[in-house]
């Protein structure tokens, strides 16, 4: 762990997470930019704040290191969870989305 002035971190290549998630109505897509840990096939998936899966798709391949995708999706105005998991771990992000 090292500190930057009141803050503490812990930066590490060996990491799955998701770094951000773009959003584009003109297009009706969800582009997330991820850290990847792995060679094996993930899966993702687009949930409603209800749980009603919106979209999903499995065995994606990716390579350690930074990742893009981007997912098409029709998505209506509110909030849903983007979850993105491989056999070992599982990783979520909250987004909103505001339609025109």
């Amino acid at each position: 762990m090292k500190s930057y002035g009141p803050v503490s971190a812990n930066f590490s290549k060996d990491l799955f997470d998701i770094v951000a998630a773009f959003l584009s109505t003109s297009d009706k897509s969800v582009t997330i930019v991820f850290n990847y840990n792995s060679n094996e096939p993930y899966s993702y998936g687009i949930l409603d704040m209800t749980g009603r899966v919106i979209i999903t798709k499995d065995r994606n391949i990716a390579t350690e290191g930074i990742n893009t995708i981007e997912i098409v999706a029709d998505l209506a105005k509110g909030a849903y969870q983007l979850i993105l998991q491989n056999s070992e771990k599982m990783v979520a992000h909250k987004f909103f989305y505001l339609s025109n």
